[in-house]
């Protein structure tokens, strides 16, 4: 078989309206990459994003073609095939991860995924129920200690604030965080309450009754998942020698608008200029976009090993049902992941 299924774009829009089910090749891959069977993947609100056309024009830079494109970013399968220059693995091995921006993605039977984006998967779940964790995980990584140099050694006593803390980042956040012996602050609606303090937040705040600025103060580390208007308060949470740092990045909007030069000058003329600001009140600051990190995700799997993280799954479908798991995303009322099994293709 040199063919495989997947969900494929061929022009951005809705993904009712542009994604079909169709057969690509099967991938070979090269220099330290595997070639990965999927188990299961997930749908993340960049997924979506990317399929209507957020950060196109980065993608094709990097991906050197812009379509037939793949979403996924979250990777649960069985390593099939190796590439002349990995040795991490070995066939039949389960792994975990994410994948580079430019490798197909997880909604495909199968993908090429450098092997240092990748771990063993937790032998104590189910393998699909790992697919709730890699990409969001690599987002507070990629976040927190890739841009605000966070140890996770030294976190222990720290004040964490996180931004949503019933969506798919912010309950794992506040898993990890506890886990590392931190107080975790966070935001969530009236019917999500209960159950984020059962993630293990310490304060939480009903963002419909409550102003988290009046509740929340003096935090280590805000970590914002919104964006927009709520970054300025979000940042002066923050105490002297703490950081802040946010996920909703301009990078990907800048170039789409801007093109790829001025776009991204722009971006770096913001940074700067905000940076200057929130060093001069004391505070690290900055943007950041999930990358893979072979200790990141080695980290977090073997927090995932001992039961300290857990999946949350707000629903388990099969990759056939994707249209449908993309209309409940959009609806902003996910708790939690959005899995999708590939063991009914």
């Amino acid at each position: 078989m040199n063919t495989m299924h997947a969900w494929v774009a061929r022009s951005y829009g809705a993904p009712e309206n542009v994604l079909k089910f169709e057969e690509l090749p099967i991938p070979v891959p090269t220099g330290q990459q595997v070639l990965v069977k999927m188990i299961a993947s997930s749908l993340n609100p960049i997924d979506l994003r990317m399929v209507q056309g957020y950060g196109s024009r980065l993608r094709k830079l990097v991906a050197k073609q812009e379509f037939p494109f793949v979403a996924g970013r979250d990777i649960v399968g069985e390593v099939v095939g190796l590439g002349p220059n990995a040795t991490k693995f070995k066939i039949g091995d389960i792994v975990a991860g994410i994948n580079d921006i430019k490798e197909i993605g997880g909604h495909a039977q199968y993908s090429a995924i450098t092997e240092t984006g990748l771990t063993k998967a937790p032998t104590n779940i189910p393998a699909h129920e790992v697919a709730a964790i890699p990409y969001v995980a690599m987002t507070t990584w990629s976040a927190l200690v890739g841009k605000l140099k966070f140890d996770p050694e030294a976190a222990a006593g720290k004040h964490l604030f996180v931004h949503a803390g019933s969506g798919g980042v912010g309950s794992f956040t506040i898993q990890w965080a506890k886990s590392l012996g931190m107080k975790v602050s966070t935001t969530c609606g009236p019917s999500n309450i209960d159950w984020v303090k059962e993630l293990g937040a310490d304060v939480v705040v009903n963002y419909r009754d409550e102003d988290y600025r009046k509740i929340v103060s003096d935090v280590d580390f805000a970590y914002d998942t919104l964006g927009g208007d709520y970054e300025k308060a979000t940042a002066a949470l923050v105490k002297r020698g703490g950081g802040y740092v946010s996920i909703v990045h301009q990078l990907m909007p800048y170039t789409d608008n801007h093109g790829l030069i001025l776009g991204a000058l722009r971006v770096i003329g913001q940074i700067m200029r905000k940076k200057i600001g929130h060093g001069l009140a004391g505070r690290k600051y900055g943007w950041s976009i999930a990358q893979p990190n072979e200790v990141g995700i080695a980290h977090v799997m073997d927090k995932v090993a001992q039961g300290k993280i857990k999946p949350v799954i707000d629903k388990s479908l099969p990759i056939s049902d994707i249209i449908a798991g993309y209309q409940h995303l959009e609806t902003g009322r996910a708790k939690g992941k959005i899995i999708l099994r590939w063991d009914t293709v």
